[in-house]
């Protein structure tokens, strides 16, 4: 792998931190080389969207860091706007810190799934919602 090349260590932060969060392999393990990957990525290019939406993915899932990792998603679509996954993933953010599906669902490009395949995703997640009430929600339009 380049050594200068950003994106790749951004890729490498999210494969680490798949098999991790994948239970692939022990998340002590990996998930101290996926938050490298991705400093290092950042340090490279503080600018590079994947980079920053792998932050964020690392702060979400990982750390439980809520602020971060809304701070992390907001700049990996400020970065790229058309990155569809930080959309995506910012969405799940917002579900999972209990604040409007409809702030991060909105940026959601059109062929990145259906509005409904985002509603049958849903789950409980850190005591949020129920998925009745957000499927109820769901019905009525983002």
């Amino acid at each position: 792998m380049d050594p200068g090349f950003a994106l790749a260590h951004a890729g490498m932060g999210n494969a680490y931190g798949n098999l991790g969060a994948l239970n692939l392999a022990p998340p002590t393990e990996v998930m101290p080389k996926a938050r490298m990957a991705i400093q290092r990525a950042l340090e490279l290019d503080d600018q590079l969207a994947e980079a920053h939406a792998q932050a964020a993915n690392m702060a979400f899932y990982y750390e439980w860091d809520w602020a971060a990792a809304d701070q992390s998603y907001q700049r990996a679509i400020a970065a790229n706007p058309g990155y569809a996954a930080a959309h995506a993933w910012y969405a799940w953010n917002c579900i999972g810190s209990r604040q409007t599906a409809r702030r991060g669902h909105r940026g959601v490009p059109q062929g990145y799934g259906t509005r409904s395949e985002h509603r049958t995703r849903l789950f409980p997640r850190r005591g949020g919602l129920f998925p009745e009430r957000l499927v109820g929600r769901g019905r009525q339009g983002f």
